[in-house]
């Protein structure tokens, strides 16, 4: 079992000190409008997040993680957290990733967020793979 991908929730108040293309309504209501997100005009996003970051105490793995933003496994913690704060502001390797996991026996996928990218990509490239999707 490897964990692909770690999914941050944070507050209104965190996207609005970040400066990412969010409209503001009645308050502390944030409407999201489309963001471009893995490349580096979101470096800001990656810098409060590096600050946020050190607050934050992790644990070593027991499943190895993928990094997202290189396509390789590891139980780092130093490797994950690089990637979670940069994740937003560098190209990821989706497919390379969903590959390496295929490569190493995986064939149950699940992907929990509000799109459907890593479905789509690994229902197209291994059909064989038992695909399921789960919404936030």
């Amino acid at each position: 079992m490897y964990l692909l991908q770690l999914i941050l929730e944070i507050d209104s108040n965190f996207m609005l000190e970040s400066s990412t293309p969010y409209q503001v309504m009645a308050g502390k209501k944030a409407t999201p409008r489309p963001t471009p997100t893995h490349s580096e005009l979101m470096i800001n996003v990656s810098h409060i997040l590096a600050k946020k970051m050190e607050m934050v105490s992790l644990k070593q793995p027991q499943i190895p993680y993928i990094i997202n933003t290189t396509a390789r496994r590891t139980k780092n913690i130093d490797m994950i957290k690089n990637d979670l704060i940069y994740g937003v502001s560098k190209p990821v390797y989706w497919y390379d990733s969903i590959s390496i996991l295929y490569e190493l026996d995986t064939r149950q996928f699940l992907e929990i967020s509000q799109g459907n990218v890593l479905t789509e990509i690994g229902k197209k490239s291994y059909e064989d793979a038992n695909w399921k999707k789960s919404s936030l």
